[in-house]
């Protein structure tokens, strides 16, 4: 309507934008997971944020000072699946906090990582902590429904 004006923030373009983008890699089961390497991983799933352009994910609870390898998947499968290099998987190490997060350019198609110094039972729920894997910051899990 005239004399109307948009507040809305501008949100980055994305080709991925209606896909399901995970780091499908060899972590997941000290997540829980039964097996490695899942396409269709429920603890790989990476969430878009808007304000960086970018998917992350934030593992805690690996084992510390320890290489894994990843690669991200779209709609879960394999097909398309985009690694470091030539396709070569990614590797990260966890650091002594074990904690740390997956990125993903959507624009560049760049995967990359960076360690996090989130510790556990500092009586803070930090960034990658939640009531699943940090209880002393982050206290119970409300029940489920």
């Amino acid at each position: 309507p005239e004399g109307s004006h948009s507040t809305s923030t501008p949100t980055c373009s994305t080709p991925y934008q209606n896909r399901i983008v995970r780091a499908s890699g060899d972590y997941p089961t000290e997540l829980g997971s039964t097996a490695s390497w899942l396409a269709t991983e429920e603890n790989s799933l990476m969430r878009f944020d808007a304000t960086f352009c970018l998917y992350i994910l934030t593992l805690t609870g690996l084992t510390p000072n320890k290489a894994y390898q990843w690669k991200v998947t779209f709609d879960n499968s394999w097909a398309n699946s985009l690694g470091c290099g030539n396709g070569d998987n990614c590797q990260f190490s966890t650091n002594t906090a074990s904690a740390i997060e997956l990125v993903f350019n959507p624009i560049s198609k760049q995967l990359s990582n960076r360690p996090l110094t989130t510790v556990c039972g500092n009586e803070k729920c930090e960034l990658g902590e939640t009531c699943r894997t940090c209880l002393p910051g982050c206290g119970q899990c409300p029940p489920a429904l």
